[in-house]
């Protein structure tokens, strides 16, 4: 029995630290579905729904019951009941204050549609800095590929020096420079799995997976050529840039809380009716029967020591600071744009050539392992070729990162899916 047990923590433990493989989409899909910011936002665009519903019930009558019971301690008054079970229904309503209510309605309605579209930002921002993350955690990873690689390599060329050492072609120098070589990948190597294990945790952290759970990325880092336009770029972002959206509808929304300020200075139209057994203090007659009231208002404010004016007034100063905001921010985006689509050309640009120099390299290392093998190179030569190679490699990997990182900088600013 005890063994049995046994068996099952160890099966169950092994089960929990076992090496999970994730593709780019499936940590979106754990993303969408576990972050709280996601769920945050959610909330905020109910609370936005209920205080539009809170609104609207402005515009329907308002009823309440008053029921109870009193007692008059007044007994030099016999003409009036001493006693007495009040019972009675009240209506209120609004027929009419030039629409102020509906403006309200309608300013809670833009903001309703930023925090709708904060949303769906938000669920596509995340989507991006997951896929910053997880390009740049897996250019680490092709970075580790690459060394462990070389390490291999180096091993090769080790045992090709140790033969020439021993038929004493080349000195000892040639072995400790293959030596060093190796003592160098393997210090690299250290290096970055500790920054690809720092990596991986920046993507448990957002995807909400356990720090228990042992994780690896699949996945290529890819190079698309993309056939971009400025003009087209900053067209886009005008039309889809969720900050210059946000303060339009802002701007909306204020416009409708204007009018609502400057409709509050008007005359309304009111109906108030009760009926029923009244309280002793507000009967009509001395009879123990109903009672009913009807009546239409007219009311006018007339003086409220400039609160109204003040509260117009604030409104129309934060209109005018949104207008400012609206000038900066599409003279930034501007800007911002053509600097990113510059570095994503300049980006682009780099890659091809490190692809080029890679296959140069690759070409220029055999010649110099076969001229090495004639004797006629000595191994800091052939050290050189291959860390030359190397490097290119390398730059390769963190140029695709880049270039990838650098797309998703204008897909932020123009709203687009490149």
């Amino acid at each position: 029995m005890k063994i049995k047990i046994i068996l099952t923590t160890i099966v169950v433990s092994f089960l929990s630290h076992e090496t999970k493989s994730f593709t780019y989409k499936q940590l979106e899909n754990e993303v969408l579905s576990k972050n709280t910011l996601i769920k945050v936002k959610k909330q905020e665009v109910l609370e936005v729904e209920l205080k539009i519903k809170k609104e609207r019930a402005d515009l329907y009558p308002h009823i309440n019951a008053v029921i109870g019971q009193e007692k008059l301690l007044a007994p030099n008054e016999r003409q009036t009941e001493n006693s007495k079970t009040v019972a009675e229904v009240r209506v209120d309503y609004e027929l009419y204050q030039f629409g102020v209510t509906q403006k309200r309605i309608k300013a809670l309605e833009e903001t309703k549609k930023i925090k709708e579209r904060s949303l769906a930002f938000i669920k596509d921002q995340l989507s991006r800095d997951l896929k910053r993350l997880y390009y740049s955690t897996l250019a680490i990873k092709k970075n580790l590929d690459l060394i462990e690689e070389e390490i291999k390599y180096n091993t090769k060329l080790k045992s090709q020096v140790s033969l020439k050492n021993k038929q004493g072609l080349v000195g000892a120098a040639d072995k400790l420079e293959m030596d060093m070589r190796e003592a160098t990948l393997i210090n690299t190597r250290i290096k970055l799995t500790e920054e690809y294990q720092h990596s991986l945790d920046r993507i448990r952290k957002i995807s909400y997976i356990s720090h228990d759970q042992e994780i690896n990325l699949s996945g290529e880092i890819p190079h698309n050529h993309f056939d971009m336009n400025i003009e087209k770029l900053i067209n886009s972002a005008k039309s889809n840039n969720i900050d210059l959206l946000n303060i339009n509808t802002k701007m909306l929304a204020l416009q409708n809380e204007l009018d609502a300020s400057f409709y509050e200075r008007l005359p309304s139209l009111k109906l108030t009716s009760r009926f029923g057994n009244m309280r002793i203090d507000e009967t009509y007659t001395s009879n123990q029967s109903s009672e009913g009231l009807i009546g239409i208002y007219f009311e006018m404010p007339l003086f409220d020591g400039g609160k109204r004016s003040a509260n117009q007034q604030l409104t129309k100063t934060k209109l005018q600071k949104s207008k400012q905001a609206m000038i900066k921010t599409k003279h930034h985006l501007e800007i911002d744009l053509a600097h990113k689509f510059e570095k994503f050309q300049n980006i682009h640009k780099l890659l091809d050539l490190a692809e080029k120099n890679v296959s140069h390299a690759k070409k220029y290392f055999n010649n110099i392992l076969g001229e090495y093998k004639r004797g006629i190179k000595n191994s800091l030569d052939l050290v050189s070729a291959r860390d030359r190679l190397y490097q290119f490699q390398i730059d390769v990997i963190n140029y695709k990162k880049e270039y990838q990182i650098s797309k998703l900088d204008i897909e932020r600013i123009t709203s687009l899916n490149l």
